[in-house]
């Protein structure tokens, strides 16, 4: 091996490390996520019941098999592990995107992780408290002279978990708007460049919120919509 190969080679390694550094992180992340998926598995009954403990009045789950409460088991398992991780996986994606000699960058990261981790907390309590509740009344309410109501399971998993997304989006507008306008994790031509991932992503994570059946209804919709959408684009540029 000649000189010329071997410091190629000792430069190529020495470009890897701080990428090795944070590989060794993201798998602890990883690993604590997996952790915490068993933990809220396993800990999902729980969390059903005491959801349903603060509605006004008495739901009586349908389970039509038990593979339907397996399933509703992993799916709150997944997005309590989620959103539990969601802060520590910021804070070390934050960490490849600033320069580390910059101390302000680090304290900064420092807070974005955690105002992410408050708005889980709050978003949590909110939908916990107030939001569910508030929506079960509304779709529920038009018998409450009734004592009991029935609703599947999956269903009433994924109203909470869809309100409890939406806070949370809803909540992190302002702080995503400061870190688009400073460019801290990223900026608008990574997100223009990424728009077709970040699609196919929500398409997933819709997937394992609602049923295969009422997402294919709501992209029928979509679809139809957006059809008229175009021919109206189409009439318009015509006259113009």
């Amino acid at each position: 091996m000649n000189s010329q190969d071997k410091d190629f080679i000792d430069n190529f390694f020495t470009f890897l490390e701080p990428y090795h550094t944070s590989g060794v992180r993201f798998l602890a992340v990883i690993v604590c996520y997996l952790l915490l998926f068993c933990l809220g598995s396993f800990l999902s009954p729980i969390i059903i019941k005491q959801c349903l403990a603060v509605l006004p009045f008495s739901i009586e789950i349908l389970q039509i098999s038990p593979l339907e409460v397996f399933f509703n088991y992993l799916k709150i398992g997944f997005f309590f592990s989620l959103f539990a991780t969601l802060p520590i996986f910021v804070y070390q994606f934050g960490k490849l995107k600033i320069e580390k000699d910059v101390f302000e960058q680090r304290i900064n990261l420092l807070y974005v992780s955690l105002i992410v981790a408050l708005i889980i907390l709050i978003s949590a309590f909110l939908t916990y408290k107030f939001f569910f509740p508030w929506q079960i009344i509304f779709l529920y309410g038009i018998n409450l002279d009734v004592a009991y109501f029935s609703s599947s399971l999956t269903s009433m998993v994924a109203q909470f978990i869809f309100t409890l997304l939406i806070c949370v989006m809803t909540l992190s507008l302002p702080l995503l708007r400061n870190l688009i306008k400073k460019s801290l994790l990223f900026n608008y031509a990574t997100l223009i460049k990424n728009r077709k991932s970040v699609m196919i992503y929500c398409g997933i994570l819709a997937l394992l919120i609602v049923s295969p059946l009422e997402l294919f209804a709501i992209g029928l919709i979509f679809l139809i919509l957006f059809f008229w959408y175009k021919i109206l684009v189409n009439f318009a540029r015509k006259r113009d």
